[in-house]
């Protein structure tokens, strides 16, 4: 199974954005996103969301069928 952390780390690679701009868009902390996207840190729900606003993702893509 995919990890949270892990899709939204590819999304964001795949959308060519770089973590400033998307830290700017989201509301959430540069430095945030960043430990987030090491695994040193957990996203928060409502940074999950916003993400997820951004990358054009679904709730639904995170869970397994």
């Amino acid at each position: 199974m995919i990890k949270a952390a892990e899709m939204i780390k590819t999304k964001i690679e795949q959308s060519g954005r770089d973590l400033r701009f998307i830290s700017e868009y989201t509301g959430i902390k540069l430095t945030d996103l960043n430990k987030s996207l090491k695994g040193a840190r957990e996203f928060k729900t409502d940074e999950i969301l916003s993400l997820c606003v951004f990358l054009g993702l679904k709730l639904s893509d995170f869970c397994m069928e």
